[in-house]
């Protein structure tokens, strides 16, 4: 595998035929009360969608926020996850639910945006159906969060 160097103390950058088969995954939960299999629950899912759609994801893409809210922006694995799109080491990213992105859209949205238009990341939600390569990229992150995602057969607005 190729790979371009970068900068010492930099990640390194894959080339784009390598980049097309990068997939990552994040996890979160927000309650002490929740156990820690919740998070490999999520993992699973996200593994088992990315498997169907002829993705890997390796286990230093597998991001994860345990016991934290998801109303907080300061998050170390949401952090690392951003950190790993701003220099793109992944192309794919799966989530079990958008809501463990944030239960705020006022979170969600900014944080959609810049992974969909700014990093050219799709997003792909397992347990809602929700993949934004079935949406028009200016309008993706905006109808996720709005609530004007509309899963019916497969077919998407």
């Amino acid at each position: 595998m190729s790979i371009v160097t970068t900068d010492a103390g930099q990640p390194p950058v894959l080339l784009a035929s390598q980049l097309d088969a990068c997939a990552a995954s994040y996890a979160r939960f927000s309650s002490d009360y929740q156990r820690d299999e919740s998070i490999e629950n999520q993992q699973e899912a996200c593994r088992n969608k990315a498997a169907a759609n002829g993705h890997a994801i390796s286990s230093d893409m597998e991001f994860s926020d345990c016991a934290i809210s998801g109303t907080k922006l300061a998050r170390a694995g949401l952090e690392e996850m951003l950190a790993a799109a701003r220099v793109r080491r992944f192309r794919v990213l799966y989530l079990y639910s958008l809501s463990r992105l944030s239960r705020e859209s006022v979170i969600t949205l900014p944080l959609l945006t810049d992974l969909v238009h700014n990093h050219d990341v799709r997003v792909v939600c397992t347990s809602e159906g929700i993949d934004t390569d079935h949406l028009a990229r200016p309008t993706a992150a905006t109808k996720m969060v709005s609530g004007q995602w509309v899963h019916k057969k497969g077919v998407h607005p």
